[in-house]
């Protein structure tokens, strides 16, 4: 029986920890997105049998913290209504504070928005959402419901959120350092004086974490591929990312 127990509170767990996924069911008869365009994601498509499309695998979307960027949905129909979440704590859910309303067009048309970056988002990878139905608007709350009238499609994109630039704020990228940078076998991490480093992860330009480590300030990296990382450093105070290249 403890066994049991203890593996439906280990799959609890792991469900929790996952996205929700829209229920099957959707169309797209009426409603499809047709491009997504945001923080260089540009990604043109169809719709898939269920209306939702899993998107994390295409290259992150780069963005900085306290920065304001433009987003640019098309949808392939007028009297489409668009939103858009972004999941800025990393929690694995989209919250209201985490919505942005792109409105509606009468006619086929590219909707577009302003959204900044909060200056406390946990820095890192996280998830965006993008949904559209017919006629009604997106509402904040329904990110994870059927579009209205079961018409319409949801897709959800790898974002990479780094640190704002020194002077914006005092938990700063620019009071960490990575040694040596190029690195081909191990990496140090340089925190400021009187900053414990509780966990290093390492992400690649796609959003994928390739690395992490507690309580750690040196990574082994002589297995990653060389290219472009992301170095996310947590401390009690809040976390930093820097870039590193992996020669």
């Amino acid at each position: 029986m403890a066994a049991v127990v203890g593996a439906m509170l280990l799959c609890n767990l792991v469900a929790a920890q996952q996205y929700c996924i829209p229920p099957q069911g959707s169309i797209c008869e009426s409603d499809k997105i047709m491009n997504v365009n945001f923080a260089g994601i540009n990604n043109a498509s169809g719709c898939s049998s269920t209306g939702y499309t899993d998107y994390t695998d295409l290259p992150a979307g780069q963005v900085v913290a306290q920065e304001t960027y433009t987003i640019s949905v098309t949808p392939e129909f007028g009297l489409t209504t668009v939103g858009v979440w972004i999941d800025y704590n990393h929690d694995k859910s989209f919250s209201a504070n985490e919505f942005t309303d792109l409105g509606a067009s009468n006619e086929p048309a590219t909707l577009t928005a302003t959204l900044t970056i909060p200056e406390d988002a946990i820095l890192g990878s996280t998830r965006m959402r993008v949904k559209c139905q017919l006629l009604v608007a997106v509402s904040p709350g329904s990110s994870c419901s059927l579009p209205a009238w079961d018409n319409g499609e949801t897709e959800d994109y790898a974002i990479m959120i780094s640190g704002a630039t020194a002077g914006n704020q005092d938990f700063s990228r620019e009071k960490f350092a990575v040694y040596p940078n190029p690195a081909a076998d191990s990496i140090t991490i340089i925190a400021p004086h009187g900053k414990d480093v509780r966990e290093v992860t390492v992400f690649n330009l796609s959003g994928q974490l390739v690395l992490a480590a507690n309580n750690s300030t040196t990574l082994d990296v002589k297995d990653l591929a060389p290219g472009i990382y992301f170095v996310n450093i947590l401390t009690k105070d809040g976390s930093s990312a820097i870039r590193f290249i992996k020669s």
